[in-house]
């Protein structure tokens, strides 16, 4: 009965179908659409080996005013001589190759360490030439939670790439990667995240999982094996990508297994194609020293870690006269920032209001978010001066 309901009702439709269109065709005049052109690029390019003159394609829609019609050959004819103005030209991206040119440079890199955007921005608008992502300040931040292997890869590249978004396109951050987040191809896949992130250079070591914060006592490693090979996974996704990110390969086996040992892997390192390298937590001068004269043609970091680490404190100066060609400051934004509100709370506590001596002026305050850039800007589009309440 069902079934032959439905047929029943099928025929309806199709009689009510034929009915319509047989009823219509003195008022209009079926013709068949133009088939719509797409771009093949193996025509043209086919088309220009045999020397054919091939119509150029145009972008836009009829009707289009004189004013962007201009805008657009401005733009072309800027594109084709290799200028432009400035609202007209952008920025090409291209961080990492700015941060080769740091560290082929004369001078130290000195690079404090962000933790969010906004110490990133604030890093930049200092007058610092690169930062790094820390791990441990992410965790902290983000998590509240130490640095001991609980944050993720996905955690770490999503605040890589705020990060990174923070500042100007061709700022080199340098982002911390942990162990890799597994085995030689799950750094792999870290060094490809992180380029979508946009970071210019990574940061990998060769601690055992779950790895931990370094300058926090011994702590144990790979193999040199898997450690060698995981730093040749990460090199293999730099050169597989079409971004020429700079790779870090850090060894923290000074703490567990002595500084010839992990000489010996920075060593291995570079010779598996790491661009600059890092030993954690050396304990003296005489250790900065021989770790600068093991990889004499290599970029080497440094580390200074305020607050009461293992490594001494050094002028930057120094560092450079040692061999060094960069240098981390890891906790200075996170360290600064967590004192002073716990300053504040204690003046709205205790006072009912914070010290002012100890705050930035709203004004301040604006601008450090970028409130004032962004007002600057809206005034070009006139915003609010046509806005409509829906019906």
């Amino acid at each position: 009965g069902t079934h032959k309901h439905h047929h029943k009702h099928h025929q309806m439709f199709f009689s009510v179908s034929h009915h319509l269109l047989s009823t219509t065709t003195d008022s209009f005049s079926f013709r068949p659409s133009k088939p719509r052109v797409r771009f093949d690029g193996r025509l043209h390019a086919a088309a220009a080996r045999d020397k054919k003159t091939v119509t150029p394609l145009r972008y836009g829609f009829p009707g289009e005013n004189q004013h962007h019609q201009q805008r657009r050959k401005e733009r072309t004819t800027a594109r084709a001589a290799g200028g432009g103005s400035a609202q007209t030209k952008k920025e090409k991206k291209d961080p990492a190759r700015a941060l080769r040119t740091l560290l082929n440079g004369p001078a130290i890199v000195q690079a404090p360490c962000a933790h969010d955007a906004l110490s990133a921005r604030l890093i930049e608008r200092a007058g610092f030439s690169a930062a790094f992502m820390s791990g441990f300040c992410v965790s902290a931040s983000h998590l509240a939670l130490p640095d001991v292997g609980l944050i993720s890869y996905a955690e770490m590249q999503d605040v890589g790439g705020r990060i990174c978004d923070a500042v100007s396109p061709n700022f080199p951050i340098i982002g911390d990667a942990d162990d890799g987040y597994g085995n030689a191809m799950s750094a792999k896949r870290t060094v490809e995240g992180y380029i979508k992130a946009g970071f210019a250079g990574i940061l990998i070591e060769d601690q055992m999982a779950p790895k931990r914060c370094g300058h926090t006592g011994p702590r144990p490693v790979c193999d040199r094996e898997t450690s060698v090979a995981r730093v040749r996974a990460a090199c293999d996704a730099r050169d597989e990508s079409l971004e020429d990110i700079v790779v870090f390969a850090r060894s923290d086996a000074r703490s567990s297994m002595g500084l010839d040992e992990a000489l010996e892997r920075v060593k291995a390192y570079v010779d598996a194609g790491a661009d600059a390298v890092f030993i954690d937590a050396l304990q003296s001068k005489e250790e900065m020293q021989r770790f600068c004269d093991a990889c004499p043609d290599t970029p080497k970091m440094a580390n200074m870690l305020e607050g009461g680490g293992m490594t001494p404190i050094c002028q930057p100066r120094e560092l450079h006269a040692m061999g060094f060609k960069i240098v981390a400051y890891p906790l200075s934004m996170l360290a600064v920032s967590v004192k002073a509100m716990e300053t504040a709370l204690q003046g709205i506590m205790f006072e009912g209001y914070p010290d002012e001596e100890l705050l930035p002026t709203f004004e301040e305050l604006k601008d450090a978010v970028g409130m004032n850039e962004y007002l600057e800007e809206s005034r070009r589009y006139k915003l609010g001066s046509s806005s409509r309440t829906p019906a």
